[in-house]
């Protein structure tokens, strides 16, 4: 059976190590860890030489990468003496380190010079009675063949050395090439390399401004297709408002019938003054309403030139007092020389 500790350890942090490299913790690769989650003593496994007297504590649970950190909680197992007084030790707070089993996969060497565990698999935890950083955490590397390596200097600079994936080199530049870097001669390369940088952090700067000039003309650029379309389509309709007033008015000014609506609306949106001058040019219909008024007044005329007695002869007086009575009127005022009863 496994008993899990009460405390929570961190495996691994960026801190650097007493061997003087740092472990890039998101560069942990951590997923086959879980099928066999070993957790050694001092990274000592049973071999020949130990008489298989050192045999694994039990597991590391929950391990898992958190806020630039590697952290996990120990499970010792509780059939082995010796696994149990290191669970009373940890618990007691007397062991209180961890160290990270990996095997290396990527070595850089950053801007500064710092070596970097760049990629890694995280193979054991182990409980130690000394870690190697100031952080409590002891690091150890295994090779191809799953044996410890010895971090000797030997080993850290031959992995130190340039590679592929990160290339420092030596810039030198002439005397002339100074003023271009706003560096005067006689400049330190410390200032030189101060010069750069803000050559680097100008260009970084003036590309987020491209970039954010890029996106607002975008944007505007966007917003004038849209007004354009909008005046467009407001033209549209105040031209079609035209159009239909144009023909309607014909309509109703009885110069075209509703049935040609239409066919003038057509013609309109291909010619519009030719259009109206053509409406314009066109006679209107008189209504029923006005050809009889019209008539009436042409009846009128006729009885104006008759005198009363022909009118009266020809039996005309009813009619004309019923269709003209201003004319009915007048005659009789001037046959009679005074007003009719009936007129008001």
């Amino acid at each position: 059976m496994l008993k899990r500790s009460s405390k929570t350890f961190v495996i691994s942090t960026e801190t650097p190590t007493s061997k003087n490299f740092r472990v890039r913790v998101s560069g942990i690769d951590i997923s086959e860890y879980p099928s066999n989650p070993l957790l050694l003593w001092m990274h000592q496994r049973p071999t020949k030489e130990n008489d298989f007297k050192v045999l694994p504590l039990g597991n590391m649970e929950d391990v898992e990468l958190k806020d630039g950190k590697l952290y996990g909680t120990p499970a010792f197992d509780t059939t082995d003496t010796f696994a149990v007084s290191i669970f009373n030790k940890v618990e007691n707070g007397t062991l209180r380190a961890v160290s990270a089993g990996l095997i290396p996969l990527d070595w850089a060497l950053d801007a500064n010079g710092e070596l970097w565990l760049e990629k890694s698999k995280l193979k054991e935890v182990s409980i130690c009675d000394i870690g190697s950083d100031p952080s409590a955490l002891a690091v150890k590397l295994y090779d191809e063949n799953e044996e410890l390596i010895t971090l000797s200097e030997e080993y850290l600079s031959k992995v130190a050395q340039p590679n592929p994936s990160f290339t420092m080199k030596k810039i030198e530049l002439s005397a002339d090439m100074l003023p271009i870097i706003g560096l005067a001669e006689g400049a330190t390369p410390d200032q030189v390399q101060e010069a750069i940088k803000g050559l680097v952090t100008l260009s970084s700067t003036q590309k987020t401004t491209i970039d954010t000039l890029t996106a607002e003309k975008t944007t505007a650029e966007a917003k004038v297709t849209e007004l354009t379309q909008e005046k467009d389509n407001l033209v549209k309709l105040a031209n079609d408002q035209k159009i239909t007033a144009l023909v309607q008015g014909a309509i109703d000014a009885k110069k075209i019938t509703a049935d040609l609506k239409d066919n003038f609306i057509k013609l309109a949106n291909a010619d519009f003054d030719g259009t109206k001058a053509v409406l314009d040019s066109m006679k209107a219909n008189p209504s029923v309403k006005t050809l009889v008024e019209e008539q009436k007044e042409k009846a009128g005329d006729e009885f104006v030139k008759l005198s009363w007695d022909e009118m009266d002869k020809a039996g005309q007086l009813v009619k004309l007092k019923a269709e003209h009575p201003e004319i009915f009127f007048a005659k009789y005022k001037e046959k009679f020389g005074k007003d009719h009863k009936d007129k008001k």
